[in-house]
């Protein structure tokens, strides 16, 4: 069994993760046609602005990349300054502890459960190009899952392969080179869609592409190397200007994307340096209430969850309506929570063998001793 040599748990985090499924889960519960408002008596330009505004809500999905990859490279970085070198096995292990359990069950449970005449089910293409996390490629090439209760896990196949490279890279390369391979990063994405642009490339091939999100990788790792696991010190004037900004930066870049003259070359840089606010300003503030910190840490189930939740809804309700979101959501809190405690747990607690830094709560009884324990500093208690 390894043991934990410190601990790296900051339940604000867990409250950002929540706010950005929110986001997700408002782009999908309501329409994104301005038409659609114009029929229910908006004027032509608030039509415009609800719809866009509604739209925006798909960028939590830039939220949770920039975010992983902060946590991702700060627990790396830990753990290598800590010991000298990182086990990249153990880190393997704790992620498809983490990830493959409920990821393979949701999949099987639409691939066998959801008739293939449904517009919600997962056709046998799709399904294996997930089981080998290459879904986002499989969508980028047939241009997207259409309803598929399946198709918001396209960006879980992204983040496996992050996951796959990102601490062999770090590995070989160290804490000094880092920054440059970030920097590089940023360099590759941006080419990259300027090329795809020039090729005319579909909004899928750039939304859906592991290549178009590198410097939202970078820009989490960036901020993960430059506080260096300190808390930015921002007045709460600062942080809320910041998070504001930040969503602002999102609705405007969606709003007047058509303006651009290369719209998915300039809004990409756009959209990861408004959530690289966003989540600045989560970090230095004290964010910690115990029901978003609670759903914060069932955020990866809620995102599994929630298209099928909204799909059963609209067996009940008219599509798109608010009672039809409270349903979706009701719903998909029930099974996120039961999918948390019944099947994810287990293997979170397996997880913990191969933990070198802890990103749990500490008990009571623990937090003296893992402070003093921890003489470079690294104790980072939410307490």
């Amino acid at each position: 069994m390894k043991h934990t040599e410190q601990t790296f748990y900051r339940p604000q985090l867990d409250c950002l993760r929540f706010f950005a499924f929110v986001f997700v889960f408002i782009s999908h519960a309501f329409s994104i046609d301005p038409d659609y408002y114009n029929q229910l008596g908006a004027s032509p330009t608030l039509a415009l602005w609800i719809s866009k505004t509604i739209g925006s809500g798909g960028l939590g999905v830039v939220l949770f990349f920039v975010l992983s990859s902060y946590l991702i490279t700060e627990l790396l970085v830990r753990e290598l300054d800590r010991r000298g070198r990182l086990d990249v096995k153990s880190f393997y292990v704790r992620r498809a502890l983490r990830i493959w359990p409920l990821y393979y069950f949701f999949l099987l449970l639409v691939y066998l459960a959801i008739p293939k005449d449904s517009i919600y089910s997962l056709q046998t293409n799709f399904f294996l190009s997930m089981v080998l996390f290459v879904g986002n490629w499989a969508c980028v090439f047939t241009n997207g899952m259409g309803d598929s209760v399946a198709g918001p896990l396209w960006s879980i196949s992204v983040e496996e392969q992050f996951y796959l490279a990102w601490p062999l890279i770090i590995s070989q390369v160290g804490i000094r080179y880092l920054k440059h391979i970030c920097i590089g990063l940023i360099v590759i994405a941006n080419v990259t869609r300027i090329v795809m642009e020039k090729k005319g490339a579909g909004f899928i091939a750039f939304w859906c592409s592991t290549v178009t999100w590198f410097d939202a990788i970078a820009a989490g790792a960036l901020i993960a190397l430059l506080l260096r696991g300190r808390t930015p010190r921002l007045s709460f004037f600062v942080r809320l200007f910041l998070g504001l900004l930040g969503i602002c930066v999102w609705v405007l870049t969606i709003r007047f994307r058509s303006f651009l003259i290369y719209p998915d070359v300039a809004s990409f840089p756009l959209v990861i340096a408004a959530s690289s606010m966003i989540l600045v300003a989560t970090l230095s503030g004290n964010l910690s209430n115990p029901v978003l910190v609670y759903l914060g840490r069932m955020s990866y189930g809620l995102y599994v969850f929630h298209a099928l939740g909204l799909a059963i809804a609209s067996f009940f309700l008219t599509k798109y309506s608010a009672l039809h979101a409270l349903m979706g959501l009701a719903l998909t809190i029930m099974m996120a929570a039961a999918s948390f405690h019944w099947l994810e747990k287990p293997f979170l607690k397996l997880k913990k063998r191969f933990t070198y830094v802890a990103t749990d709560p500490i008990p009571l009884s623990e937090r003296v001793t893992m402070a003093v324990s921890d003489e470079r500093g690294f104790s980072d208690h939410p307490y």
